[in-house]
C-alpha cells in the first residue's frame, strides 16, 4: 500500500511540473491562419487594369497586388467647388465605386483626416485633397494605410487602399509586459549620420506609450500583415526617438524606425 501513495505521489508531482512549465512557454502557435498574406496578381494582370482608366476622367496607379497604389503622384488641378462637404462625399463616393481597388465597401468604417482646399495664389492650384486616417481592424490601427483622395470638380486620383481579412490573433500572445524582455539587450544602429551602435535598455522603453498595431510588410514577392507591439525608446519619457515593432505572437523583431 505504501508503494501505491508514492506512486501516486510521483505521477501528480510530475503533472505539476508539466503545468508549470507549460504555462511559462513563450507564445508560438496562433489560433488562425496568420499572418495574413497577400500575393501579387502579376503586373502585366496589373497594367491591364490601370490601362483601362485611362479612358476615364480618374487616373490611378495598381499596385502589383491589384490595389491602388500608395506610391503615386498627386493629379494636381484646379476645382470649382467650394463646400467642402461637396467634396468629401465625391471622395468617399468615388472610394466606394471603386472598391475593387480601395477594399472601402462602407464608408462609415473611414474616418477623416483633412480636408484642404489649396490656395490657387499660393500653389498655383485650387484643387481638394481629401485626406482618410489610417485603417483600424478590431481597433489596431494599420499603420501606412492612410488614403488620399484628389478632387477637381469631380475626383482625379486615389492613392492608397485598406486592407480586407486582416487575421488577428486572440491566443498564445505576449502580453505588454512580457513583450518588453524580448527587446532588452538587443543592439541596433542608432541611425543618422556617424550612427552609434545602441544596446536598449528596461529605462529606454516608454512604458504608457506602449501600443497595439498592425504592420503590412513587402517580404518575398508577397505582402504579410502582422498584428504587433509597437514599443517606442527614448531618454526621455517626453521624446520618442525609436520605434521597435514586434510580432504579437512571435516576439520577433520585424522592423524599427527612427523619428
Amino acid at each position: 500500500m505504501k508503494i501505491i501513495y508514492q506512486y501516486a505521489y510521483l505521477i501528480i508531482s510530475c503533472y505539476f511540473i508539466i503545468i508549470s512549465c507549460s504555462s511559462n512557454t513563450e507564445p508560438t502557435k496562433p489560433d488562425i491562419e496568420y499572418p495574413t498574406i497577400l500575393y501579387p496578381i502579376g503586373r502585366i494582370k496589373a497594367d491591364s487594369i490601370q490601362n483601362s482608366f485611362n479612358t476615364s476622367e480618374i487616373k490611378i496607379s495598381i499596385d502589383d497586388y491589384g490595389l491602388f497604389s500608395f506610391t503615386d503622384f498627386f493629379e494636381r488641378g484646379n476645382s470649382n467647388i467650394t463646400d467642402k462637404s461637396i467634396a468629401v462625399k465625391l471622395a468617399k463616393e468615388s472610394l466606394l465605386k471603386y472598391s475593387k481597388y480601395s477594399n472601402i465597401t462602407d464608408t462609415s468604417t473611414i474616418e477623416l483626416k483633412d480636408a484642404v482646399k489649396n490656395d490657387i495664389s499660393l500653389t498655383g492650384f485650387s484643387d481638394w485633397i481629401i485626406s482618410f486616417k489610417n485603417q483600424k481592424q478590431d481597433g489596431i490601427e494599420v499603420l501606412h494605410s492612410e488614403i488620399n483622395v484628389i478632387v477637381h470638380d469631380q475626383v482625379k486620383r486615389i492613392i492608397g487602399h485598406h486592407f480586407n481579412d486582416i487575421s488577428i490573433p486572440k491566443l498564445n500572445i505576449f502580453s505588454k509586459e512580457k513583450i518588453q524582455e524580448k527587446i532588452v539587450g538587443h543592439k541596433f544602429e542608432a541611425g543618422g549620420k556617424g550612427s552609434s551602435e545602441v544596446i536598449i535598455t528596461s529605462d529606454m522603453i516608454i512604458k504608457d506609450k506602449i501600443s497595439k498595431n498592425i504592420i503590412w510588410i513587402e517580404l518575398n514577392d508577397s505582402i504579410e500583415l502582422h498584428v504587433v507591439w509597437n514599443i517606442p525608446l527614448g531618454y526621455s519619457s517626453e521624446i520618442i526617438r525609436w520605434n521597435f515593432y514586434l510580432d504579437i505572437l512571435s516576439g520577433e523583431i520585424l522592423s524599427y524606425s527612427k523619428n
